[in-house]
């Protein structure tokens, strides 16, 4: 019975850490897709330029 509660205190344990990992994976995806974001933008405003000053 006591090794029971342990391991199910042991499995709590790593679906909270689990949960984290999702949590911190989610975060890094999202800062990474507005990186991307901001630099496609960065690129457009860059091409606009070259485009102005060759005319």
């Amino acid at each position: 019975m006591e090794k029971y509660s342990k391991r199910r205190l042991g499995n709590g344990n790593s679906t909270r850490k689990l949960k984290l990992v999702r949590r911190f994976r989610e975060d890094y995806i999202y800062e990474k897709f507005f990186m991307l974001k901001e630099e496609h933008a960065l690129l457009r405003f860059q091409l606009q330029m070259l485009q102005h000053f060759s005319i």
